[in-house]
């Protein structure tokens, strides 16, 4: 099974915020998840570690589905 952007994510958000798995959907907010900004550093270096590449952003994602811009943005 291959691992999509959304499985990393949440698997990224899960292990930082303890959300639970099934509200990890790309509608889903990020604070509704409980990702402050804090958390939302150790999200993004979850994923750094996870996808081998480094994420910057201008301004804070606010959804997942802005997550999965970012991610599937960044070459």
């Amino acid at each position: 099974m291959t691992t999509t952007t959304l499985d990393h994510i949440r698997a990224a958000v899960v292990m930082c915020a303890g959300a639970d798995p099934d509200a990890i959907t790309p509608e889903a907010r990020l604070d509704a998840l409980d990702v402050d900004s804090l958390t939302l550093a150790e999200v993004v270096w979850s994923l750094e570690d996870r996808i081998g590449k480094t994420f910057e952003f201008k301004t804070r994602p606010d959804t997942v589905a802005d997550l999965i811009n970012l991610i599937e943005s960044t070459p």
